[in-house]
C-alpha cells in the first residue's frame, strides 16, 4: 500500500484503515470522520484538503462514518464532523464539529512544517461555513416535501417495517443482520426496505425521524438513529440497541400486542 505525499488516503474498510496506519506509522496520521448528508462536513472536507496540502509531513485519511461503523465505534465517533489525530496508534487529540481555526491550529501543532495560518482568514472562513449551513437547513424544507408523503407511506407500507442496508436473506451489515435474527426469534411478521438501494429514501428517512439533532455545526451519530430502524404502525421504535433493549423489558411485545401483530 503506497500513499503518496499531498494525498488524502480514502479509507475503504477496516482492513483498509489498519494497512494506512501500519504503512504511515513514523507519522502524524489525521483522519475526518464525516457523513455525506451532513453539510458541515462538506465544507470540512475542502478545509481538510486544504490542510492537507499545507501540511504535507502528516497523513490525511477520510473515513464515512456511518459505512465503517467498526472504525467509527472503536473511537466512539458519535458526532460529525469529528477529526482525530493519532500517533503510533495512540491518539493525540480530537476535534469535533466545523471549527477550521481550531482543525488548522491543530494540524499546525502536530507538524514540522512552520505554517503560520491567518486568524482573520480562519474566522472569514469559519463565518461562511455557518452561513451556508443555515441556508441550506433552511431551504431542505420544500426539497423534501414530496419525499416525505413517499416515506410516510413507506413507514406504514406493513405493521412492522425494517429499514436496513440489505435484505433479510442478504443482509450488508452486522447490525442489519442482528437485528433480522432478533425479528425472526419472535417470528414476527415484517416488511423491510433496503436503504441502499435508494439514496434519496436512505437520507430522506433521516430527516423525515427527527434525525440527526444538529447542534451548531455538528450532526450526532445517536445509535437510536443509526440503521437499521425498526418502525411499529407508522411509529419509530428505534435501531438495534434500542429494540434490544425494549425486547428485554418486554416493551416490544406489549406493543406488538397492542397493536394487534403476532408473534411468538
Amino acid at each position: 500500500m503506497s500513499v503518496g505525499t499531498n494525498t488524502i488516503y480514502e479509507i475503504q474498510s477496516t482492513e483498509d484503515y489498519q494497512k494506512f496506519v501500519f504503512s504511515c506509522k513514523d507519522h502524524v496520521i489525521a483522519l475526518n470522520f464525516y457523513a455525506n448528508w451532513a453539510q458541515p462536513c462538506q465544507y470540512m472536507n475542502n478545509v481538510f484538503k486544504e490542510l492537507s496540502l499545507k501540511f504535507s509531513d502528516i497523513k490525511f485519511a477520510n473515513i464515512n462514518a456511518e459505512e465503517l461503523e467498526e472504525i467509527s465505534e472503536s473511537f466512539e465517533i458519535s458526532i460529525v464532523p469529528f477529526f482525530i489525530i493519532l500517533r503510533q496508534g495512540k491518539i493525540l487529540t480530537k476535534v469535533s464539529g466545523a471549527n477550521p481555526p481550531e482543525l488548522t491550529k491543530i494540524i499546525a501543532q502536530f507538524s514540522k512544517k512552520i505554517v503560520v495560518p491567518s486568524i482573520e482568514s480562519s474566522n472569514i472562513l469559519n463565518e461562511k461555513s455557518e452561513n451556508e449551513i443555515t441556508n441550506v437547513l433552511i431551504n431542505k424544507e420544500s426539497e423534501y416535501e414530496d419525499l416525505t408523503i413517499r416515506l410516510e407511506k413507506l413507514v406504514k407500507a406493513e405493521p412492522v417495517m425494517l429499514f436496513m442496508k440489505g435484505t433479510p436473506t442478504n443482509p450488508q451489515c452486522g447490525f442489519s443482520k442482528q437485528i433480522v435474527e432478533i425479528l425472526n426469534d419472535l417470528n414476527v411478521k415484517y416488511g423491510f426496505f433496503n436503504i441502499l438501494s435508494d439514496q434519496e429514501v436512505r437520507e430522506g428517512l433521516k430527516e423525515f425521524s427527527n434525525w440527526p439533532t444538529y447542534v451548531k455545526n455538528i450532526f450526532v451519530l445517536s445509535n437510536f438513529f443509526r440503521y437499521p430502524q425498526l418502525y411499529v404502525q407508522g411509529n419509530l421504535c428505534g435501531g438495534l440497541d434500542i429494540v434490544r433493549e425494549m425486547i428485554k423489558t418486554g416493551e416490544i411485545q406489549k406493543l406488538f400486542q397492542e397493536s394487534g401483530i403476532q408473534f411468538t
